[in-house]
């Protein structure tokens, strides 16, 4: 089966189960093209970058080869010259594929002259969905929502990480046949066992700086984890995300505000090995999310064996039963989380489970995205 998966760029350090989700497919026996809407940064053999297309060469070799299909893709769009020209010159490339199923990443990216591309030429296509895409993103945007709503609908397939998100696409008008559950597959863990240090706990969290992610109300209640003499230490895996603002800066705002630069360390962005390592010497995984679809750093943190503190929403219940295999509390409440901190503290709680047994194997996950895919494929008579 010929795929041809389409990501706003690649690689990208957020999302590095993308490697291992190519690579197990390939070693399916799939035949797999990546492509990138952004140009190449840091490039890599074998993808197509299509911002890279975009020269004075490019546009008259690109018009001069698919005439007929530019003026046809105008037509279509209802644009002017010039839009149509950067566009048509953009996705082109695209058209080298058109007997292969599409597998878009990233929803946001579809807007207006990427889907009528898609739908222009008839390009068969199918999304991934991960949390605030369809969530906070939507939230008083109701051009972005008609947006996302289209390319839904006219997608052939639609691959959910939870059962959470599943139910948001619903709600936003798509069928629920439409609309395949299929969660992350996992990597390895190599867990080095070692003894609770009494005198200093460590905590951590993994993931981008961004408000989202819920850091301000941590920090809050760990100002308060130290005036009350408890040792530890607390570091943040992440880096700046690149679609907003500085948002380091106001994290080193909130450390100095909370007393905390003694306690706090910002490592910015680290690799696997290194995150191996932060996951093995860690005491408590903290997660402040105010909104995920499925927080893959909790996957990982249960993987390697760590008590999880936790905010009881989106599709984190999915995989966190309350003072079961982890600690649940009510989102953004610093308070609440910092009570779940001393209950762990006070009483030495240990979770009695971890991944839950309900998790899928990589192998039953790979058999999904088989069915998935064969059935799309089948649908729309894709070899």
């Amino acid at each position: 089966m010929n795929l041809v998966h389409i990501f706003s760029s690649y690689p990208s350090s957020y999302q590095p189960y993308n490697k291992f989700l190519l690579k197990s497919l390939k070693d399916r026996g799939y035949t797999i093209q990546i492509i990138s809407l952004s140009a190449s940064n840091n490039p890599i053999n074998d993808v197509v970058y299509l911002l890279d297309e975009i020269t004075i060469i490019n546009k008259i070799r690109s018009v001069s080869y698919n005439f007929f299909n530019f003026l046809k893709y105008k037509k279509y769009s209802r644009s002017g010259w010039k839009a149509a020209l950067y566009y048509f010159t953009r996705y082109s490339k695209l058209l080298n594929y058109k007997n292969n199923l599409f597998h878009i990443h990233h929803i946001q990216i579809i807007h207006g002259m990427f889907l009528e591309f898609l739908i222009c030429f008839d390009l068969k296509y199918c999304l991934s969905v991960r949390g605030s895409d369809i969530t906070i993103n939507l939230i008083n945007n109701n051009m972005q929502r008609d947006r996302i709503k289209n390319a839904l609908n006219y997608s052939h397939g639609i691959h959910s990480i939870s059962e959470y998100l599943k139910s948001v696409v619903i709600d936003l008008g798509t069928h629920a046949d439409k609309i395949t559950m299929i969660p992350r597959l996992i990597t390895s863990a190599t867990i080095l066992h070692k003894k609770r240090d009494n005198n200093k706990l460590n905590l951590l969290t993994v993931g981008r700086f961004h408000w989202i992610k819920g850091y301000n109300y941590i920090l809050e209640a760990l100002n308060q984890l130290k005036k009350r003499g408890i040792l530890f230490n607390y570091t943040i895996c992440g880096s700046n995300d690149l679609n907003i603002g500085n948002e380091e800066q106001y994290l080193n705002y909130l450390i100095s505000l909370y007393e905390l630069n003694d306690v706090v360390e910002l490592l910015g962005f680290v690799d696997q090995t290194e995150l191996a390592k932060q996951y093995n010497k860690t005491d408590i995984y903290i997660c402040g999310s105010l909104n995920e679809g499925l927080n893959t750093s909790i996957i990982k943190a249960l993987q390697f064996k760590k008590i999880v503190i936790a905010p009881n929403i989106g599709g984190i219940p999915e995989y966190i039963s309350d003072k079961e295999n982890g600690i649940l509390f009510n989102a953004g409440e610093s308070k609440d989380l910092y009570n779940c901190l001393l209950t762990v503290i006070n009483t030495n709680w240990q979770p009695n489970s971890y991944l839950p047994e309900s998790y899928l194997s990589n192998k039953a996950i790979l058999d999904k995205y088989h069915k998935f895919y064969s059935s799309i494929t089948k649908s729309t008579g894709i070899k």
